[in-house]
């Protein structure tokens, strides 16, 4: 690489021109050398081009142009640093070309340096700006840190490098990734000197209802705005207009909704306390008075008043005992068919069957029918006792 380097040196400039084109144009194709490939790696040529920044930035265009697979991410950042160094009249479509290859924090803090010069330098001793070159060199500048913003999303930082008149515009472009750039934007447009883009932004925000009326105020209320109260009185008088207006017309729903809500709860009361005016002659199944009073119907049929039902207002009171009786009546049932089952068994084995029989039927237990079998294997039993008389 030295060696390269001290050619360089002896050579002129159409000489250095000419070796910089071949190398350049080496790196980006593959030689083949005894069946094997083999290509020459720009990330340690370039090195040869160190002490002239003209030709390295040659060498890596055209690499960049030919072959931009071959340029790794520090050559893209080296291509970037020399164009800004050395041609600044580029420096946007290098960005654009570099399609993010960069690494963002280190071009971005070349650039911001680079803006920096340029616009102290743009002022003469007296503050008059002086050179329309480097205003379009500045404006370059400003173009491609946008498109480092762009690509992390900081879309605020952009307001912070336009002029006021253009916040609109930028507002409405990044709106829909960051809705509050409106606050931003009024912020800085109330804080900047110009009042015309001031009015303008504030109009803006308001009319169409970018920034409420009530997170609009603390803004521009700020100790540095240049916002004044005749930029917007008037739209904030529409503004409490409309305010008024929703209030109105929500009122007039909710009254609306008050009558339907107070006409519902009417009917169900009328329902509920004013049977009679629908099933008239009912009588309170439990007093048998007539049904003149607050009273609750059950879908049974049964009526009760409400103060007969006492605090058993869920379940219909006749109902329930006819059923607490039915289901007591059913367990009776259930246990005397059970003892009857195991009677007939317990007589058939014991010797002294007919006392057995005796106590039974005092107690009542065989009142109920009995059914066929349980008729039949008593007629057996019975039969079984005359068989032993006569034997």
């Amino acid at each position: 690489m030295n060696y390269g380097m001290k050619i360089l040196h002896a050579f002129s400039e159409e000489q250095k021109k000419e070796f910089t084109e071949y190398i350049g144009d080496s790196c980006c194709q593959t030689f083949r050398v005894n069946e094997k490939e083999f290509m020459l790696k720009a990330d340690q040529i370039h090195i040869i081009f160190c002490d002239f920044p003209v030709y390295e930035l040659m060498f890596i265009r055209i690499i960049s142009e030919r072959n931009p697979r071959r340029l790794s991410e520090n050559l893209w950042n080296r291509l970037i640093i020399l164009t800004l160094n050395n041609d600044l009249s580029s420096i946007h479509d290098t960005i654009v070309k570099a399609n993010y290859r960069y690494n963002d924090e280190n071009i971005l803090f070349a650039l911001k340096l680079k803006l920096n010069e340029i616009r102290k330098q743009q002022k003469s001793d007296n503050g008059e700006v002086k050179s329309d070159k480097k205003e379009k060199d500045e404006e370059n500048i400003i173009q491609s840190i946008i498109i480092i913003f762009e690509h992390q999303k900081c879309y605020r930082e952009v307001l912070s490098l336009s002029k006021p008149k253009n916040y609109i515009e930028i507002c409405q472009k990044y709106e829909i990734e960051d809705p509050y750039i409106w606050n931003e934007a009024l912020q800085k447009a109330t804080e900047s000197n110009d009042k015309e883009s001031c009015r303008n932004v504030v109009r803006y925000v308001l009319e169409q209802n970018k920034i409420r009326l009530n997170e609009f105020l603390p803004i521009v209320k700020g100790l540095k705005s240049c916002c004044t109260l005749d930029m917007f009185i008037d739209l904030t008088v529409d503004n409490f207009q409309k305010l008024q207006d929703e209030i109105d017309e929500k009122t007039v729903k909710l009254e609306k909704i008050s009558e339907d809500v107070q006409n519902s709860y009417n009917k169900s009361v009328k329902i509920d306390t004013e049977p009679t005016l629908y099933r008239k002659g009912f009588h309170c199944s439990f007093c048998k008075e007539k049904i003149t009073y607050p009273a609750k119907f059950f879908k049974c049929g049964h009526v009760f008043h409400v103060h007969c039902l006492g605090d058993e207002t869920e379940f219909c009171m006749k109902c329930r005992e006819e059923n607490e009786m039915m289901a007591a009546r059913k367990i009776d049932e259930l246990k005397e068919r059970e003892q009857q089952t195991v009677l007939l068994p317990m007589m058939r084995n014991s010797e002294d069957g007919i006392s057995i029989l005796e106590s039974v039927l005092r107690t009542g237990i065989m009142t109920n029918e009995p059914s066929m079998e349980e008729e039949k294997e008593i007629h057996d039993f019975f039969q079984s006792f005359s068989n032993a008389e006569e034997d």
